[in-house]
């Protein structure tokens, strides 16, 4: 996966797939989050979620990508969420 934003950013960003998301800016943990912006539709528990990737490649931002463990036994890609913390 990185080889496909060496292109977009010089040297590619820093990737880091699955672990722990790092706390941006004292943002919080994104899978946390994750599970809270989805309880509405999904009712899940913040212990459900995992990180599957994280990408420093813009300057004062990262990129969380989290699913369920569910999900990704399950091979859901389609249920990932997406989150961009960022100090402009």
């Amino acid at each position: 996966m990185p080889h496909v934003w060496s292109d977009r950013i010089d040297g590619g960003g820093d990737w880091q797939l699955g672990g722990h998301a790092a706390d941006f800016d004292g943002y919080g943990d994104p899978v946390a989050a994750a599970a809270y912006a989805a309880a509405g539709d999904r009712g899940t528990d913040p212990d459900d979620w995992v990180l599957l990737a994280q990408w420093v490649g813009f300057p004062m931002s990262i990129l969380y990508w989290t699913i369920t463990r569910q999900d990704l036994a399950a091979r859901r890609f389609d249920r990932v969420t997406v989150q961009m913390h960022a100090n402009p």
